[in-house]
């Protein structure tokens, strides 16, 4: 026996709605409305849990407006020939700094190559810019490459961020200095928020500026490259597929120190007064880039819009503090999902739905649950999706309300039904009871008013008297009829009534009906009569039965016929009986089975 999906039960109509509440997010999802909603709820949450980070390790030195006006007179526009880094590379040395970093790429040669590249050893770390297309690189290109990176790429347990080619500093300077590259992919909104610390060029491992800035100074050390993490020397980094590190953007960025190229260039000039920012840099990574308008590149990011150099920078102190997001892991958010989904169903039952009001509190519900549920992601750093469950959860109670409101809606509308039923079977009932006590009135005024004559008139001879009571007694075998009719009637309608079966004379049963309503005849004009068309002598039948329905048929017939000729006619063919009545009257004839 199949039942309808609203007889299923409640669990079994829950994980059905569940299932197309996430069919149509899935759907949902892929549409870049959801990303851009998922994004600022990413975004969201990143500020909500974002934490305070003590930039300790990291200085930016920005070639600002006010830096390249300042030094316009003496060193001319930007870019500067290399002399100026050279002096000022050296000077960072001298400082005690523990690394420097280009955020600037030095492809081709200008003036002062030679001098900068005699100040830059394995403390410096120059840029590289990757390209979406392949170049023809030669030997010395590929063995440049070889030489500053980090290793095979195919001998990592996973695929590093791959990248077609990479703009590499000239080569003469990068003799003893490392090489970081400076690219990152935006999302489709054009916000940063991973950022690769390892990537793959032409089948060799190259680090990103932050990673080689953070290892400065340091032996090479072994890399190894997993699908969930990257590691180096001694530690180690969660990282996406593609060797991306999910960035813990920190609500305290703008304390990071920025000190403007200006102050740097006089300091490493000899300027007097500017001994105190040596002091300041001793065992600092420092990374020079610039944030002018006109030659500076920018990020946009959840915080908002900040210039490359500073997110470069603080990556470095990022990666060295460990403060770096967990990848989005899918088990996890399918954790979610589902326990917002069964949170749905356990507030959807139906004691809950007694009101409006309950329907809607479990929106809030939804919303707390995935805030605590992110809450404890946050303080493990792990990243998350949460538009999907939330989505899913809202669609499952949506499409749960409005199958109630259907349900609602069909058992209005069979009530409404019902009430007609009931309705139309009161007036029956009412018009039967009418039909009835009519039927009943009359053999009853009939006894009743032959009773009385014979019981008041004593000059009424034997023969009237007899007459007179041959009346009353037809009129009760009438009323009798009738009331056997209700009782009848009333047994089909419980479903009790019963055929008992005997074997008996058709003739007998047809000529005892003849008799009973030849009296009804009242004198008219009408004989009747009967034929039997090849019916057995005896069969096995309800006599009781037969008789009232041959009575009924007799009874109709005399009622509508006032002369002519009434024949009840009995047949027998294919095993079956078949028993009607031919009149004159209104009802030509009336046939049973």
């Amino acid at each position: 026996m199949k039942l309808r999906v609203d007889q299923w039960p409640y669990g079994a109509l829950a994980a059905l709605f569940a299932l197309l509440a996430c069919l149509i997010t899935a759907g949902f999802a892929s549409s870049d409305i959801f990303r851009r909603f998922e994004y600022d709820l990413s975004d969201s949450h990143r500020r909500l849990f974002a934490r305070e980070v003590k930039f300790d390790n990291v200085v930016v030195i920005d070639v600002d407006e006010d830096s390249i006006t300042k030094l316009q007179s003496k060193l001319g526009a930007w870019p500067y020939d290399r002399e100026i880094y050279a002096l000022i590379t050296q000077w960072l040395v001298q400082a005690g700094v523990r690394g420097v970093g280009f955020d600037i790429v030095f492809a081709e040669p200008r003036k002062g190559d030679r001098e900068f590249a005699a100040v830059l050893d394995e403390r410096t770390v120059l840029a590289a810019a990757a390209l979406d297309y392949t170049f023809e690189r030669d030997a010395s290109y590929r063995a440049q490459l070889e030489k500053n990176s980090w290793g095979d790429a195919s001998a990592s347990a996973s695929s590093a961020y791959r990248l077609s080619d990479v703009t590499m500093p000239l080569a003469q300077l990068t003799t003893r200095a490392n090489v970081g590259v400076i690219s990152s992919r935006p999302d489709r909104d054009g916000t940063v928020r991973r950022v690769p610390i390892v990537y793959s060029v032409y089948g060799k491992l190259m680090p990103s500026i932050g990673l080689a800035l953070w290892h400065a100074g340091s032996a090479m050390p072994p890399v190894i490259v997993g699908e969930r993490s990257v590691t180096v020397g001694e530690r180690s980094w969660p990282v996406s597929r593609e060797a991306e590190v999910e960035l813990r953007y920190p609500k305290n960025l703008d304390s990071l120190r920025v000190v403007p190229f200006y102050q740097v260039a006089f300091a490493a000039s000899g300027v007097a007064g500017m001994e105190p920012l040596a002091e300041g840099l001793r065992g600092k990574r420092v990374i020079i880039g610039s944030s002018s308008a006109a030659l500076g590149d920018f990020v946009q990011t959840p915080l908002g819009r900040e210039p490359g150099v500073k997110i470069q920078a603080m990556t470095t102190e990022l990666l060295a503090a460990g403060q770096v997001m967990k990848p989005r892991w899918l088990p996890l958010e399918f954790l979610l999902t589902l326990c917002v989904l069964v949170l749905v169903a356990l507030a959807g039952q139906p004691r809950w739905q007694r009101t409006m009001l309950r329907q809607w509190v479990v929106f809030p519900l939804v919303i707390v649950f995935v805030g605590l549920f992110v809450a404890i992601a946050g303080a493990y750093s792990q990243a998350m999706g949460l538009l999907f469950a939330i989505c899913a959860g809202i669609l499952a109670h949506l499409i749960g309300m409005l199958f109630r409101q259907l349900q609602l809606f069909r058992q209005n509308q069979l009530l409404e039904m019902e009430t007609q039923a009931a309705r139309e079977a009161d007036r029956l009932k009412s018009q039967f009871l009418s039909h009835i006590t009519h039927e009943l009135r009359t053999p009853l005024t009939a006894i009743m008013g032959f009773n009385n004559i014979n019981l008041h008139q004593d000059d009424l001879g034997r023969d009237q008297r007899v007459k007179n009571g041959e009346i009353v007694d037809r009129n009760c075998q009438n009323m009798l009829a009738l009331v056997n009719n209700l009782l009848d009637q009333a047994k089909i309608e419980a479903g009790q009534m019963a055929i008992q079966r005997h074997p008996e004379r058709v003739k007998t049963v047809v000529s005892d009906a003849l008799a009973t309503v030849e009296p009804l005849l009242h004198g008219k004009p009408v004989a009747l009569c009967a034929d039997e068309q090849g019916v057995p002598e005896w069969l096995s039948m309800d006599a009781f039965r037969l008789r009232q329905i041959a009575l009924n048929l007799l009874s109709n017939a005399i009622k509508f016929t006032e002369k002519g000729e009434i024949t009840i006619v009995t047949t027998w063919a294919d095993d079956v009986l078949q028993l009607y009545v031919k009149d004159q009257g209104n009802c030509i004839k009336t046939r049973c089975e």
